[in-house]
């Protein structure tokens, strides 16, 4: 009876390590290709504790990255020969009931069996730890690590990137630059050599929706853009539990991943980059133009153009109070106290200096809040003299998403993208 216990713990010890470790094809990350079809990454990684994901290192379509898979692979047959040895020594223990040497050899064997699969293990982990060290050290500044796949923003699933081909795919991905953590959605075309355009969506309620929020105005853009090759990277910045303004860091860090970055990680090679973005968003590409250069920026209905006149209206009640106001209100005051602190996170604040060309466009017939203040904006901005050159797209009767249905503005986009 102790043997057939011994034998049981024996085997679920060894099957608890050999499933760590048993090679497989398809487990893990896989992305959606256009045509809708799921596609493997690559070999799975097994256990993998040196990333906050399922299927393992980032190969990034390396050479360090394929013989750490095929390493991977070795060990783990190796691993399954163990778990065979276990098994049959394991039995000939269990039956061996009057040969003791019998006995004594198969728990030699079986010992030895468990010392080869835990050098296993290490041999695992080792292998992990050095070549996802190797392969990430290539931009020094940034790590990335894809946390969604499929069609949808909110997708799970985690795993290695895209390796170096022509596959069309969409896909989440978590991103670090210089230490600030940022979600991004690519969505890239059956190419290698692309342009990008970077995109940043408008207020949400909560966190939890950004990246409903970053896929839909991902979607919206890729609607107007005529050309069908460029890759967009939509940026699912916070929003709800900062000051408003302070996600500047995560809209410059999205940016400066595509621009350093993004061409090793993905495998591809990053010509232009333009900026554009919706409502908050519109704000936060100003923002970047006039700390960055690029290709080209385009800011739909930018705003709040003025958060000292937005907060105020809210604070006398005629406006419905925002969580915006309120995280400035409890950090600031009031905006009669401290009228300073919401006129520096303004975008009349940050209207020249421009580092890129710009084109904005505003619906004629947006909310009153933004409108109250954009003729003072677009004068400012006239009147810059050390901006690029900026365009003011106006369309009657439009309202706050004016580019989205507007095909004057649509066109205008589409020339502003070609002519730079």
């Amino acid at each position: 009876m102790k043997k057939q216990i011994l034998y049981i713990a024996t085997i679920l010890i060894g099957v608890f390590i050999f499933t760590l470790f048993i090679p497989n094809i398809s487990i893990g990350e896989t992305t959606t290709s256009a045509t809708g079809t799921s596609n493997p990454t690559g070999l799975a990684d097994g256990l993998n504790v040196f990333k906050n994901t399922n299927s393992g290192l980032n190969t990034g379509g390396t050479l360090i990255g394929y013989i750490a898979n095929i390493i991977r692979w070795v060990l783990g047959l190796l691993g399954t020969v163990f778990f065979v040895i276990i098994v049959l020594q394991g039995y000939i223990y269990m039956t061996a009931v009057v040969d003791s040497s019998k006995t004594a050899s198969a728990i030699g064997a079986i010992c030895n069996a468990v010392i080869g699969l835990l050098i296993i293990m290490g041999a695992f982990l080792i292998t992990n730890y050095v070549t996802s060290a190797l392969i990430n050290s290539g931009g020094g500044a940034s790590t990335s690590t894809e946390t969604g796949t499929g069609t949808s923003a909110g997708g799970t699933g985690a795993g290695t990137p895209v390796t170096n081909d022509s596959t069309a795919y969409k896909t989440t991905r978590s991103i670090n630059y210089n230490g600030v953590n940022v979600d991004v959605i690519i969505d890239k075309p059956s190419i290698n050599e692309v342009d990008v355009l970077i995109t940043y969506h408008g207020t949400v309620e909560s966190d939890d929706a950004i990246l409903t929020a970053a896929d839909r105005t991902l979607t919206e853009f890729k609607n107007l853009l005529d050309s069908q090759n460029m890759m967009l990277v939509s940026v699912a910045h916070p929003q709800r539990n900062i000051l408003f303004g302070d996600n500047i860091k995560q809209a410059e860090a999205a940016f400066l991943w595509v621009k350093n970055q993004a061409s090793q990680d993905l495998g591809i090679t990053v010509n232009k980059i333009f900026l554009a973005g919706h409502s908050q968003g519109g704000y936060l590409v100003t923002r970047l133009n006039t700390m960055h250069q690029t290709n080209g920026v385009i800011a739909n209905a930018p705003g709040p153009l003025d958060l000292l006149y937005r907060c105020q209206l809210e604070e006398t009640g005629q406006e419905k109070a925002s969580y915006s106001c309120d995280n400035l209100r409890n950090e600031y005051g009031s905006t009669s106290t401290n009228p300073n602190a919401y006129s520096q996170r303004s975008l009349l604040n940050y209207n020249d200096s421009f580092k890129s060309d710009i084109l904005f466009v505003q619906g004629l017939a947006d909310s009153a809040i933004q409108l109250h203040s954009w003729p003072t904006f677009k004068n400012e901005i006239g009147n810059c003299a050390n901006c690029m050159a900026s365009k003011f797209v106006e369309v009657p009767g439009g309202k706050h998403g004016a580019i989205f249905a507007s095909e004057n503005a649509k066109s205008e986009l589409n020339n502003f993208i070609s002519n730079h």
